[in-house]
């Protein structure tokens, strides 16, 4: 159901884009599993664009739940109205929320594969008890509820962590943005 996670990434940190009419496809939304910066073969220890990404995301202004949405409706028959996480977080630069969210957290359904994200497979059906399971994970990783102890069980899903290459910590650090 849920295949990897970020939790709590920084707005100012992504890659948007240079924007105007045909879209920059170098926007992306790079993760790693790993803060480290070392190399693995397995497809999760490398850097992956989720830009393509799909299925619910939370918007906090700093670390403040304001806003929880989705992403992927009809994406996956290819439709121009189905969206995914990128092109949701960036509309919300600049409608009603725009000045009110700074972090994000996100929740795919893709699994990782060696070539980027993998297509969905219909028909598959998880146990009721995973299901249960992640649903109790991400409602939990979202809004941190006080007196939750257990933070959930996410099975076999992996979290990916923000990640910037050395070009884009350079400029980070010109704009005086701390990594």
């Amino acid at each position: 159901m849920i295949y990897n996670y970020g939790l709590l990434w920084r707005r100012e940190l992504i890659y948007w884009g240079k924007g105007g009419t045909g879209g920059d496809h170098s926007a992306h939304l790079w993760g790693m599993t790993s803060r480290s910066k070392k190399e693995a073969p397995s497809p999760e220890a490398r850097a992956v664009n989720f830009r393509p990404q799909i299925g619910v995301y939370a918007l906090y202004y700093e670390f403040e739940l304001v806003y929880i949405g989705q992403t992927g409706r009809n994406v996956e028959k290819g439709e121009k109205r189905g969206k995914d996480f990128y092109t949701r977080l960036n509309e919300h630069r600049s409608d009603q929320l725009a000045d009110r969210w700074t972090r994000f957290s996100w929740f795919g359904i893709r699994k990782v594969t060696t070539q980027g994200l993998g297509m969905i497979k219909q028909g598959a059906n998880p146990k009721t008890v995973d299901i249960l399971d992640t649903l109790e994970a991400v409602m939990i990783s979202i809004s941190e509820p006080k007196l939750n102890l257990r933070r959930g069980s996410w099975g076999p899903a992996k979290e990916y962590f923000q990640w910037w290459s050395e070009k884009e910590r350079a400029e980070q650090k010109k704009r005086g943005i701390a990594i």
